[in-house]
């Protein structure tokens, strides 16, 4: 039986944090470079070892002890830490126009109904040959800067000249995507309504006076009444839709590989990761660390509060498999558990601390998992300033 632990390391201190759950200092416990091993009185017969994919310095041991548990505190190598190539600082990227390119025909996640259609046109998709089958894939797949850079347009532009080069300009905050081309941000797609067969979703209308020329609203899949993303709609011309939003998390997609020959399927993208690009996002935009985190009718799932993005967590304690693996560190609130939070009323009455909507589902499935990577932790650390200490691990695909 393996011992329990968990293992955080800080990378601005060159600092391991190693807690053992178990009683009393584990005989012959030996440190090298890269790991730790022990014996422990549970079974004395199996060796327990940790590995690090940095390099630890064994002569800085510090051991301290509680009832239950032995910490270990090490220092590390200084600007060695890497992991496949990636250094601890690289920003999370969610499938971007490197991995996406290539997107034959997108689906719901829930249901698989089929979503998007490709069409002759004056960006004609380009055809794929395989086994004497003849396959369409989308012609462009332009990455966006950022969820939100269309709205900071009017400080990279300047005169008309260079406002004439983003074609498909719409309205303020939004881009068109041409047909046949997808944009890709963060957690989404934006496609040409040319592109999604007709009668695949549904909208959503909303008794709600509108004084915008274009406005967004959340569609459904017309299958199963998953929410699957938005419309972006031209309320002077009758409802026009001129762009399509997805949930990069509510899809399937088949993709051609080159390296392969053949159509692959990409499955359901997690909505965890998703919601870490988020942050991620918001924090370096917005400069915001507080966030509330409230679903579809505006009720307050939970609070956030984003304190390290570059931690790297190592443990057996979370779920049925071990955790190795880059994560960001916050405090939380789950609002269910504690729906008269005072301090719930005062953050949603903060103009400067951000609100996050999703989906009910989505909400639940986000407390689930802060409130079991709570129980990984120490049980003296799983508490501070009243608030819930968390974590969510990720990974960096490029």
């Amino acid at each position: 039986m393996s011992i329990k632990f968990y293992s955080e390391y800080l990378s601005n201190i060159n600092t391991l944090s190693i807690t053992l759950f178990i009683k009393g200092v584990p005989p012959d416990l030996s440190i090298n470079t890269f790991s730790l091993a022990f014996l422990s009185d549970i079974d004395n017969t199996k060796k327990n070892i940790i590995t690090f994919p940095f390099k630890i310095i064994p002569s800085s041991l510090r051991i301290s002890e509680t009832d239950n548990t032995v910490i270990l505190k090490l220092k590390t190598e200084k600007e060695w830490f890497n992991i496949k190539h990636n250094i601890i600082s690289d920003m999370p990227i969610i499938y971007n126009s490197k991995l996406l390119k290539g997107i034959s025909t997108l689906y719901c996640n829930k249901c698989n109904n089929q979503l998007s259609i490709l069409n002759d046109s004056e960006n004609t998709p380009l055809k794929h040959i395989v086994n004497d089958q003849t396959f369409l894939t989308f012609k462009r797949f332009i990455d966006l800067p950022s969820d939100h850079w269309f709205e900071m347009m009017d400080c990279w532009l300047c005169v008309p000249s260079d406002i004439s080069r983003f074609e498909g300009q719409i309205g303020i905050g939004s881009m068109a995507a041409k047909e046949n081309n997808i944009l890709i941000g963060r957690t989404f797609l934006i496609l040409h309504p040319n592109n999604i067969i007709p009668d695949c979703f549904k909208q959503k209308i909303y008794e709600i006076k509108q004084t915008l020329v274009y406005i967004w609203r959340e569609i459904q899949c017309k299958n199963c009444k998953q929410n699957i993303g938005f419309v972006l709609i031209n309320t002077s011309k009758n409802d026009t839709i001129v762009a399509v939003k997805l949930h990069k998390y509510k899809l399937n997609m088949d993709i051609f590989s080159n390296e392969k020959n053949e159509i692959i399927q990409l499955n359901k993208i997690s909505f965890i990761e998703c919601f870490v690009i988020d942050l991620f996002e918001y924090a370096n935009s917005h400069a915001s660390y507080k966030f509330v985190v409230k679903n579809e009718k505006g009720e307050p799932m939970g609070l956030i509060w984003l304190l390290n993005w570059n931690v790297y967590i190592s443990t057996n304690n979370f779920g049925p498999e071990n955790i190795s693996s880059k994560a960001v560190k916050l405090l939380f609130i789950d609002c269910l558990k504690d729906p008269n939070s005072s301090l719930a009323q005062k953050w949603i009455n903060d103009s400067q601390i951000d609100v996050l909507i999703y989906e009910n589902q989505c909400c639940i499935e986000l407390l689930n998992y802060l409130n079991q990577s709570n129980q990984a932790i120490p049980s003296d650390q799983r508490i501070f300033n009243n608030f819930n200490v968390g974590f969510i691990t990720y990974t960096i695909k490029k």
